[in-house]
C-alpha cells in the first residue's frame, strides 16, 4: 500500500516533501504501461513541491499527479544531482515534478521499451547515448546530441539527429565533410559561440535530448574524464537547455554520468542540477507551437535572385518563433525552423545550406 500525506508547498525553494511513506518490497508503482519498477535503497521517491494547475493531463503517484519524473540510472550521483536542485528557487508554478527513484537493470529494458507509452516527461540521469538512441527509436523521432564529438558508433546516419557543441578537432575530416547533408542540424562550438540565438531553431524539433557534460570545459567539470580545456561555458549549456525545454516535441531527456570520476563529482552535479534548472524554465514557458497546428502566423514573401520560387516564411505572433515553408509534391507544406536572422538575411540574397536541403527535399 502507498501512502501520501499532506503536501506543504513551498513557494520560494524547490522543496523535496517525501510521498511515499510504505514501499511494498521496495516496489514503486509507475504507469500503467509498465510493469512495476524495482528502486535502490538509495534513492527513494520524492516529489517536489511545484503547484499543479494542469492535474487533468498528468500522470498520479499516490494522490498527486506530475509533469515531469526523475528516473536515476545511477544512484549515487543521482541522488547527489537532485539534492543540488532543491536548494534553487521555485519559478515553474505550473509544473509539478515526481523523483520515480532508480531503475535496476533488470528493469531498464521494460523500462526503454515502454518509454512511447508514458504520458509524463522522463529525465534520465545516467544513462548513455545508446539509451537516447533507443528511446528515440521508439518515438521515431529527432535526437539532439549535446556533446564535445561526433561519435563513429552512431549508425546508420540520419538526417533526424543533429550535433550541438561538437569540436572540429575531435571529428574525422571526412565528417566534417559531410555533416552539411548527413547532419543538416548541428552546429559546432564554434558556431554557438558566434551566435547562440542561431542554435534555437536546430533544437526546435527535438524529442529527445542527450546531454553529455563532456561539452563543457573542463574548468567547470574537472571530474569528467573526457571534457577539454575547451567547450561550452555554463551559460551557454543553460541557454542550450532552455531552447530544448522549450522544443515543441520535447518527449524526453537523457543526462549521462558515466564518463565522470565519482571521487570529486560536486561541481557536475551543480552543473547537472542548473543545466535541469533552465531545462524545466524553458518546459513550463513552452508553447507547444507549430504551424501545422497553430494559425497565429503571420506570413511574409521573399523574392530573391538566387531562387526560381518566392519563399514563404511564417512567424508566430505571440513567441517570434520563425519558419520556413515549403509545399512538396504531393501538396503537403513542410516547415522548416529558422532564425529571424536567417530569414533577415534572405532578404540579403543569402540562403543559409540548411534552407536549401530543406528547400530542395
Amino acid at each position: 500500500m502507498l501512502f501520501c500525506p499532506n503536501l506543504h508547498f513551498n513557494n520560494h525553494n524547490l522543496h523535496i516533501i517525501k510521498i511515499f511513506n510504505i514501499f511494498a518490497q521496495n516496489l514503486v508503482m509507475i504507469p500503467s504501461a509498465f510493469a512495476p519498477i524495482q528502486t535502490s535503497n538509495v534513492s527513494k521517491p520524492y516529489i517536489y513541491a511545484f503547484k499543479n494547475i494542469h492535474q487533468h493531463q498528468n500522470q498520479m503517484v499516490g494522490d498527486e499527479r506530475f509533469d515531469c519524473g526523475i528516473i536515476d540510472f545511477t544512484a549515487a550521483i543521482g541522488f547527489r544531482i537532485k539534492n543540488k536542485f532543491a536548494q534553487f528557487k521555485n519559478h515553474f508554478d505550473n509544473l509539478s515534478l515526481a523523483d520515480l527513484g532508480t531503475v535496476i537493470n533488470s528493469e531498464y529494458h521494460n523500462f526503454t521499451k515502454s518509454i512511447a507509452s508514458i504520458p509524463y516527461l522522463p529525465i534520465l540521469i545516467g544513462g548513455s547515448v545508446y539509451d537516447a538512441i533507443n528511446i528515440n527509436n521508439a518515438l521515431e523521432g529527432n535526437l539532439s546530441i549535446v556533446a564535445n564529438k561526433i561519435s563513429d558508433e552512431l549508425n546508420p546516419k540520419s538526417n533526424t539527429t543533429s550535433y550541438i557543441g561538437y569540436q572540429r578537432h575531435l571529428s574525422h575530416k571526412d565528417q566534417l565533410h559531410n555533416l552539411d547533408y548527413e547532419y543538416p542540424n548541428s552546429a559546432s562550438l564554434g558556431k554557438i559561440r558566434s551566435d547562440i540565438g542561431l542554435i534555437e531553431p536546430l533544437l526546435r524539433d527535438t524529442t529527445v535530448a542527450y546531454i553529455n557534460v563532456n561539452a563543457v570545459r573542463l574548468a567547470d567539470v574537472p571530474s569528467v574524464n573526457d571534457a577539454l580545456p575547451s567547450g561550452l561555458t555554463m551559460e551557454e549549456l543553460c541557454q542550450l537547455m532552455k531552447y530544448l525545454g522549450t522544443a515543441s516535441h520535447i518527449k524526453a531527456i537523457v543526462f549521462d554520468t558515466n564518463n565522470i570520476d565519482l571521487t570529486n563529482t560536486k561541481a557536475v552535479e551543480l552543473v547537472i542540477a542548473e543545466a535541469l534548472w533552465y531545462f524545466l524554465e524553458g518546459v513550463s514557458i513552452n508553447q507547444r507551437e507549430h504551424p501545422s497546428k497553430d494559425k497565429n502566423y503571420s506570413e511574409y514573401i521573399v523574392t530573391t535572385n538566387n531562387m526560381h520560387y518566392d519563399l514563404k516564411f511564417l512567424s508566430h505572433n505571440m513567441s517570434h518563433k520563425w519558419w520556413l515553408a515549403n509545399t512538396d509534391d504531393t501538396g503537403v507544406e513542410n516547415y522548416l525552423p529558422v532564425a529571424h536572422r536567417e530569414y533577415t538575411e534572405t532578404l540579403s540574397g543569402h540562403i543559409s545550406d540548411r534552407m536549401i536541403a530543406f528547400l530542395g527535399n
